[in-house]
């Protein structure tokens, strides 16, 4: 059986508390999860990088 990693990428508030959670994408590749955010969310590049180093930002 395969095990495959799904992503689910939520916008919150600074404090990141589960009241202001919004569920923005579902995705395996993050890079390709980060491109999506980027092209149609306003992400810069400082966050992509930030949710490449910590997973969130």
């Amino acid at each position: 059986m395969e095990t495959r990693l799904i992503y689910l990428v939520y916008r919150t508030d600074e404090w990141h508390s589960l009241a202001s959670r919004e569920l923005v994408y579902i995705g395996e590749d993050m890079e390709d999860i980060i491109a999506q955010l980027i092209a149609y969310r306003g992400m810069t590049e400082d966050d992509a990088n930030e949710i490449r180093s910590t997973h969130q930002t």
